[in-house]
């Protein structure tokens, strides 16, 4: 999982959202990186187990 990947939950399709950030300090010491923040299309920011999302586009890292 990679800040900027487009994400929907695997529960609920019709939740997309983008992640903003991997092992957030909130969560790190008891998940490590197993925990992403997300903000969603909705405006709601969460914390979400990366397992339980889908991945529908990946960011691409572009080299200069």
């Amino acid at each position: 999982m990679k800040v900027g990947n487009l994400v929907r939950s695997r529960h609920d399709y019709s939740y997309h959202g983008i992640v903003i950030e991997v092992g957030p300090a909130e969560t790190s010491t008891d998940h490590g990186e197993n925990v992403c923040k997300v903000q969603w299309f909705d405006g709601d920011v969460s914390f979400e187990f990366v397992r339980i999302l889908e991945i529908i586009s990946e960011t691409q890292r572009v080299i200069k």
